[in-house]
């Protein structure tokens, strides 16, 4: 629950928040995205997931696509 409060207040007030703990937020979700860290076996599909199926289907994302969701 206090995880959450956090995300809330960085979402809705990210100011009162200092520094290092919105560093530590960003990081957080960044890792969540990314399928990294404590999130490396996620039960929801992450992006690189959701590119690798996409190829298995033979999906035709444009170079510039796929440059952008590696990006995240």
């Amino acid at each position: 629950m206090r995880r959450l409060a956090r995300h809330l207040v960085f979402f809705e007030s990210p100011h009162v928040l200092d520094e290092q703990e919105r560093r530590l937020i960003v990081d957080d979700i960044a890792e969540r995205r990314r399928g990294e860290g404590r999130y490396a076996s996620p039960p929801w599909m992450t992006v690189s997931q959701a590119l690798s199926e996409l190829d298995a289907m033979d999906g035709r994302l444009s170079d510039v696509l796929k440059g952008e969701f590696r990006a995240l």
